[in-house]
C-alpha cells in the first residue's frame, strides 16, 4: 500500500511556536535521502520532494526514510525540533490514509 506524501507542507516552528521563514526541511530531508539511499527508487524521490511535488511512497521506502528521519544529528542527521516535525506529518498522513479505508463510500 502506498501513500501520497508532500513534504513541503512540513512547517517548521521556533521554540515560540512562530513559523521560522526560511525553513526547507523538504529539501533538507531530499539531500539526506539522496546521499544515504540504499536502493535507486529513493534517489527519484529524493529529487521529487527536493522539487516540492507530492510523491507517493510504498511502505518500505516510508520505513528507509523515517529510519533516515531518526538517524542522531551527531550523525549528520536532524535535529530534535525538525525530526518531530516530520515524524508528526507522516503520522498524520499514515492517520488519514488509514481512516480514509475505513470510511463508507457514498453512492
Amino acid at each position: 500500500m502506498s501513500m501520497k506524501f508532500n513534504f513541503s507542507q512540513v512547517e517548521l516552528t521556533d521554540i515560540n511556536g512562530k513559523p521560522m521563514q526560511e525553513a526547507n526541511v523538504h529539501k533538507l530531508l531530499a539531500l539526506m535521502m539522496y546521499r544515504h539511499a540504499k536502493n535507486l527508487d529513493l534517489v527519484e524521490l529524493a529529487r521529487k520532494i527536493n522539487a516540492g511535488e507530492e510523491v507517493e511512497i510504498e511502505k518500505v521506502e516510508l520505513e528507509e526514510i523515517t529510519g533516515l528521519i531518526n538517524m542522531p544529528s551527531e550523525a549528520g542527521g536532524f535535529h530534535a525540533f525538525s525530526r518531530k516535525a516530520l515524524l508528526e506529518y507522516i503520522n498524520k498522513v499514515k492517520t488519514e490514509s488509514m481512516g480514509s479505508k475505513t470510511l463508507p463510500t457514498e453512492k
